[in-house]
This record gives structure tokens, C-alpha cells and sequence, in this order.
């Protein structure tokens, strides 16, 4: 077991990462980045995001498990997935894994909805903003 399961709130979403990992089965990119959990093996680099919104812009926080490399900030603004299409991400920023935050203007991407998907060396972690 990892850091993550010995240090962190373990979910029931994390069970799906955990035996894909364990059994090294290859999951695509696309997939990757709907996963809502976090593997309960092998090295894990983020886990804990945070997304508060408020007037166009998200700021966002993170645990880090990993001393090096950074993050990368993707944002969709459809859910397309879920009907077996594929959502366009867009990277809105790149930063140090060790600043565990970022403040970004979503303005260039209106929505009432986002996917927010964070990047790191060893795992992805996601979450979704439903603007009202």
C-alpha cells in the first residue's frame, strides 16, 4: 500500500485505479482523465484537489505526494464522455507540484459546466464545477 491509502480518506472509487494498476492493465489517456479515483499502489504524486469558483475564476489546491515535477491544469467544458463521445481538455496552465495551488481565469472558456482534471509524474485526479 502507498502513501495516499496510509495517509488519506480512501473512497470506493478507488478500488477501479487500484486493480487496473495491480493487474497492469493499460488504461487509455482519455479514460484516464474520467477516473475519479486515486490507485492504492505503487507511487502516486497528487491526491485532495480542491476547486472553489467564483467570477470566472477557479482556485484550485492539492496534496502533494511527490517532491518533484509539476502539475498540469486541464479544463473541458463538455461531458461527452459520458455518452461514449470524447471530451477536448485544454491545458490552462503548467506549475510546480510543491506550490499545491494555482488561480486561473477560466474567461477564454464560458460554461456552466467544467471537468478540471490535474496532472502529475504518477497519476491524474479530476473534478467537476457545475456553475449556477
Amino acid at each position: 500500500m502507498n502513501n495516499y491509502y496510509r495517509n488519506y480518506q480512501t473512497a470506493i472509487t478507488d478500488i477501479l485505479p487500484t486493480v487496473a494498476r495491480y493487474m497492469n492493465i493499460m488504461i487509455p489517456r482519455r479514460d484516464l482523465m474520467e477516473i475519479d479515483g486515486t490507485s492504492l499502489i505503487g507511487k502516486i504524486s497528487i491526491a485532495s484537489p480542491i476547486v472553489h469558483y467564483s467570477n470566472n475564476r477557479i482556485d484550485i489546491g492539492w496534496q502533494s505526494l511527490d517532491e518533484t515535477g509539476n502539475v498540469k491544469i486541464w479544463v473541458a467544458t463538455t461531458n461527452n464522455f459520458k455518452l461514449g463521445g470524447t471530451d477536448t481538455y485544454h491545458l490552462l496552465a503548467e506549475t510546480p507540484i510543491l506550490a499545491k495551488s494555482a488561480s486561473i481565469d477560466l474567461g477564454p472558456y464560458p460554461s456552466s459546466f467544467y471537468k478540471i482534471v490535474l496532472e502529475a509524474s504518477f497519476n491524474m485526479v479530476n473534478r467537476w464545477i457545475f456553475v449556477k
